[in-house]
């Protein structure tokens, strides 16, 4: 299902987020699977990835029917119960909720969705330091990449946040949509790369 290039960067989160959970003391041998599952489903059409979810009896929450761009976490933790056998309710919430997080979220979907922000293969300027940052504090730097990859949302995608998106902005940035957007009209740091310091005050 995965073609070089995108096999080239499930392998580059998968490298990262294992580094990361040796760290924090995270099952590897999850975050692995995980990372290798989560864009598995990224390159199918997004009709079809609905209606195989209905099929296998994974129909898609009524919150994300107008975000396409997120269903193909639901489709690969759908194939990951069906294939695989996964039943850890951890992992089901990291491969699902790996492109918009939520409110309530544990470490493993933390590690997946920092790595796949910062993996070698981005072309981030932040990357490498919100990587370093997550070795010393999970929490902090997840609230880093949260906050850079909904600016991207805002600023270069001129897409509307996902509500699960808004609920993890709330609950880990303390920021509401509105104060982000003012954040992503016109700000040079942005485009630079960087995030300023005070977007979780």
């Amino acid at each position: 299902m995965l073609g070089p290039r995108r096999m080239q960067h499930v392998l580059g989160v998968t490298h990262t987020a294992m580094a990361l959970a040796a760290v924090h003391r995270l099952d590897v041998a999850d975050v692995a699977l995980v990372a290798l599952l989560h864009d598995q489903s990224k390159d199918v059409a997004p009709q079809k990835l609905r209606a195989e979810l209905e099929t296998m009896g994974y129909p898609l929450p009524e919150e994300d029917l107008d975000y396409p761009h997120t269903w193909h976490g639901f489709h690969a933790a759908a194939l990951g119960r069906i294939e695989l056998g996964i039943v850890q309710p951890e992992i089901i919430e990291a491969v699902s909720l790996h492109t918009t997080a939520d409110a309530e979220i544990g470490p493993l979907t933390k590690v997946i969705f920092i790595a796949d922000l910062c993996e070698p293969g981005r072309e981030i300027a932040l990357a490498s330091e919100i990587l370093q940052q997550a070795r010393r504090d999970l929490d902090e730097a997840f609230r880093r990449a949260l906050v850079h990859k909904l600016l991207h949302v805002l600023w270069k995608k001129k897409a509307r946040l996902h509500p699960k998106a808004v609920r993890a902005l709330r609950a880990h940035a303390h920021l509401r949509p509105e104060q982000l957007a003012e954040m992503a009209v016109g700000d040079e740091s942005f485009v630079r790369g960087e995030i300023r310091q005070t977007a979780g005050e």
